[in-house]
């Protein structure tokens, strides 16, 4: 309620420590909070290794985030 009520709204700061903190020790395991799911997406595009002119299947029907975020790293988009 305190980060609602402060209207801050950031990816800096104490709201931001204290949740990655109390995430981290919920699932026992490191955590990195981000902005949208386009970048939560890209992160796990590079978690798993693509690279610049990977060919990455994506869904011909889906939210355009997902292309953007193979297109981000260079790679290719199938569908």
């Amino acid at each position: 309620m305190d980060a609602l009520e402060s209207g801050y709204c950031g990816r800096i700061g104490k709201y931001v420590d204290e949740t990655t903190k109390l995430l981290e020790n919920i699932f026992n395991r490191p955590v990195l909070l981000v902005a949208n799911g386009t970048i939560a997406l890209e992160l796990a595009l590079r978690s798993v290794g693509i690279k610049s002119d990977d060919y990455v299947i994506v869904p011909n029907v889906s939210f355009v985030a997902i292309a953007n975020a193979v297109l981000s790293l260079n790679a290719n988009v199938f569908c």
